[in-house]
Order: structure tokens, then C-alpha cells, then sequence
């Protein structure tokens, strides 16, 4: 690594640090999701399984980018507009998964979840991360002990505490896994900070692009309440005439397939219903933005 990588991992790492004081989201520095909240599951069953080699999603969780490289797609660009996400996805999670079986994976989530892990297990994962990753988590650790003069609890990363490994298809089963992890190997996946308003300026072209739900939190994250549903549409027809290739697929907006959300999801998901080249498919009752570009 360069000094100045090293300066910004730093200037990464005490924004980070301060982040466990507050209860902020949607930041540039915010606490993330262990799992997907998505049913991911039956969002790709949507699609067919290696027909999308290419894919643009967000990062989050990690859920989708595994998700898809288990449905065949070998090249994955992730954006988020939180750092932390990457950090963690590509510093933790996925060294997890390549270094440990099924049991071992599962064993080790359900402790990440609960208080009181130890460093040296994450230590032990991050050894196997790339240079800047070990780096970040290793003086992550010693700023905060610094600080704050107590080890860090490291579910104080998370959002949430809730389980939801069962919306993960290569979760289901020990052979699931195991063919997710061959995948993996074989992925090419990249992370840009960003957030959707710069998809149609800063990234190619793409099979599959899956948003999730990003703009039901549009005016949270750009701070622009009342933001008119005209200019999401307009964000959305951008990204699929100059992002998705003929045929390809965006998803929009969340897939639950939970009863709970049922009536929300029919009015929040259809914002884009019969204005052409969209269409919006209803799976068991619950709407979900499925785009095919037809250029």
C-alpha cells in the first residue's frame, strides 16, 4: 500500500470509529446489515439461473453480489454510499466464506451476532483479506481501544441483530454453499463508493442491475423531502437506457415475500407501472419493479 491509501484507510477508520456513538444511517460512515432483508431467494427465481453474466447491485449486506454469483453471474460491480459496507463485505464476510465450511460459517455468524466476540477470531478471518482490509480492521481495533478505552463489541457494527441467513439461497444447505464458494473463486467482483444518482455516469453496461430498495429512501439520503416521483422515474429510465443491455433486467424496490409487507409493497412498488419500456411483475400477491429494457 501507498502512504496516501494508507492516509485515507486512516481517515476510513476514525470516521468509522465515531459512527458506534451515534445511531446515524444512511451516511457515508453508517452501521450495516449482517444479512439481506430481501428474500432473495424468490427475487432470482425471477430470473434464469446463468443467463445475467454481468450485474451491477448494491454492495450492503453482501447478499446480492453472493446470491448472484451462486445464479451464475461471473462479473459483479457493487456501489453503496457507505464505506462501511465494503469494509465489512469484503473484509470479513467474503474471507468467511472462502476460508470456512458451511458449519464453521454458520457457528461463526451466529457469535458475530451475539456480544462479546473476541478480536482474534476477526483477526483470523481478516487474514485471509486482502492488505488494505487486514489493515483497516487491525488499527480499526487499536483507534478504538484508544479512544474509547474498552474493547469493541463488534455486533455495534449492525443495524440489526436479526437473523435473515434463510433469504439466502446458497445459505439453505451445506451443498449450496459449497457451490457458492466455488463460484466466488471464480467472480470477479469490485466496489465503488457511490450512490444511484451516478450509476448512468460512472458505471458500464450490464445484464441485470438490482438497485434494491434505494428509492424508498430517497429523500432520507439526499435530504430531499418531497422529492418528486417524476424525477425517480426519470432516474430509473436513465440508468436503463444507458446501463442495461437489450433484454437485461433491473430490479427495483424490495422482495419480501412476507405477509406483513404485503400492502406496502403493492402501493410503494409500482411507482413506474405502465410508463413505458417498464413493466412491474406480481409475485403471491406482492409487486415488484422487474424492468426489461427493450431497446
Amino acid at each position: 500500500m501507498t502512504e496516501s491509501e494508507k492516509h485515507q484507510l486512516l481517515k476510513d477508520i476514525e470516521q468509522s470509529v465515531k459512527i458506534f456513538q451515534t445511531a446515524a444511517r444512511f451516511t457515508e460512515y453508517s452501521k450495516v446489515y449482517p444479512y439481506t432483508n430481501e428474500n432473495l431467494i424468490k427475487k432470482y427465481s425471477l430470473i434464469i439461473e446463468g443467463d445475467y453474466q454481468t450485474a451491477l447491485t448494491v454492495l450492503s449486506s453482501g447478499d446480492h453480489l453472493l446470491n448472484l454469483v451462486m445464479n451464475g453471474t461471473s462479473h459483479i460491480d457493487t456501489f453503496d454510499s457507505n464505506k462501511m459496507t465494503e469494509y465489512y463485505v469484503m473484509g470479513i464476510k467474503i474471507p468467511a466464506i472462502l476460508n470456512m465450511t458451511y458449519e464453521q460459517y454458520m457457528k461463526f455468524y451466529k457469535t458475530l451476532l451475539r456480544p462479546g466476540i473476541n478480536e482474534d477470531k476477526i483477526f483470523a478471518v481478516v487474514k485471509g483479506a486482502e492488505e488494505k482490509y487486514k489493515y483497516f480492521w487491525e488499527e480499526f481495533y487499536r483507534i478504538y481501544y484508544d479512544q474509547n478505552n474498552l474493547r469493541f463489541d463488534f455486533e455495534n457494527l449492525f443495524i440489526s441483530e436479526f437473523d435473515r441467513s434463510h433469504f439466502n439461497k446458497y445459505l439453505r444447505s451445506s451443498s449450496d454453499y459449497q457451490k457458492m464458494q466455488s463460484c466466488l473463486k471464480d467472480a470477479t467482483i469490485t466496489f465503488k463508493h457511490a450512490d444511484v444518482t451516478t450509476i448512468p455516469l460512472e458505471f458500464k453496461t450490464y445484464d441485470l442491475i438490482d438497485i434494491s430498495n434505494i428509492l424508498n429512501y430517497y429523500e432520507t439520503i439526499f435530504k430531499a423531502y418531497n422529492y418528486p416521483r417524476e424525477e425517480r422515474k426519470k432516474l430509473v429510465a436513465e440508468i436503463v437506457s444507458k446501463n442495461l443491455i437489450q433484454d437485461g433486467v433491473i430490479f427495483y424496490d424490495y422482495f419480501l415475500g412476507t405477509g406483513f409487507y404485503e400492502a406496502i409493497r403493492q402501493t410503494r412498488a409500482v411507482m413506474i407501472e405502465n410508463t413505458s419500456p417498464f413493466s412491474v411483475e406480481c409475485t403471491n400477491g406482492l409487486a415488484l419493479g422487474l424492468t426489461k429494457n427493450k431497446k
